[in-house]
């Protein structure tokens, strides 16, 4: 399985009900940011971080359950399946 087609089962299942597996995918040492000027933008460094900043303010925010939906994965050809390059960008609009 590529890392592309790893990442396209994360998000429909997450889009299906079940964000656990999202979540449980995250390595401890994962690097995201969110680019902006929102309560979440900035990068975190780890799994916990991540959580606690990105998840735990929004999960304070909204009254029902979280879906997403994704509108386009773009990664570079070929990807090595171990790792998503830094350059991988998903678009979530999140709803609650």
């Amino acid at each position: 399985m590529t890392a592309k087609e790893f990442v396209t089962r994360l998000f429909d299942r997450w889009e299906h009900g079940d964000g656990q597996s999202f979540f449980n995918a995250l390595a401890e040492d994962v690097r995201w940011t969110a680019i902006g000027n929102t309560p979440i933008s900035g990068t975190c460094t780890s799994r916990t971080e991540y959580l606690d900043k990105v998840y735990g303010l929004l999960f304070d925010r909204f009254t029902g359950p979280v879906r997403c939906q994704v509108r386009k994965i773009i990664m570079p050809s070929p990807v090595n399946r171990s790792s998503v390059p830094p350059c991988s960008r998903i678009s979530l609009p999140i709803s609650a």
